[in-house]
């Protein structure tokens, strides 16, 4: 067991290599974003009910990390897969998570609604640490009850994906299509714990009768 837990170690230190070499590339984006970490950070640490705009894919990545760096119990996160147009726009993401789940007493659950064969590295990061912290990272794909659970809180009929940290802090963005960045709206609040505990129920439903996904 020892030996295996090694051999996952090291897996992960490559795919944070790996996922280093990417966001390089971005360096610019990166450094153009720390006044607006900054920002995002001291709303979360004061504990702010204020709701803020957050839609392009480097902002998103800023909040949900946040959100992961300072959560004490869980982070629930459903998205349409692991592919990384997200994650893959900061450096402190992929550390985040992995912090989170190493301390062993917080919970990160994701439903994804389609798995890709593609063994992309935000894929490969989190199958890592689900073998790792099996009781810490749970991975499942949805079903239509999981869906239609989602969707009684939808009073919009368009798509939705958020994530919730400790039933208060919460992102959620909505389309038409999740794909079309220029269009897709996302509200963020990191102390609003009404909307936060019915998308926490909502997930919560129908959550143990989905499939895992990998």
């Amino acid at each position: 067991m020892e030996n295996s837990n090694s051999s996952l170690e090291t897996k992960l230190k490559e795919i944070l290599d790996a996922a280093s070499l990417v966001l390089n590339e971005n360096i610019e984006i990166n450094a153009s974003m720390d006044l607006y970490k900054n920002a995002v950070e001291a709303l979360c640490l004061a504990n702010s009910d204020f709701e803020f705009k957050n839609s392009s894919p480097e902002h998103a990545a800023i909040v949900i990390t946040t959100m992961i760096k300072f959560a004490k119990k869980e982070v629930l996160i459903y998205d349409q897969d692991l592919s990384g147009d997200i994650a893959l726009r900061s450096q402190d993401f992929f550390y985040a998570v992995k912090d989170f789940v190493q301390d062993g007493t917080k919970i990160l659950k994701i439903v994804i609604d389609r798995v890709d064969d593609e063994e992309g590295i935000t894929k490969n990061f989190f199958s890592t640490l689900k073998q790792l912290y099996p009781k810490n990272v749970i991975i499942k794909k949805s079903n239509d009850n999981f869906v239609n659970s989602i969707n009684k809180i939808n009073n919009n009929n368009i798509s939705i994906n958020f994530a919730v940290a400790d039933s208060k802090a919460y992102r959620i963005e909505e389309s038409d299509n999740l794909k079309d960045y220029a269009n897709r709206k996302a509200f963020c609040c990191f102390n609003e714990p009404k909307l936060s505990i019915a998308l926490k129920r909502a997930f919560e439903e129908q959550f143990d009768e989905c499939p895992s996904a990998f």
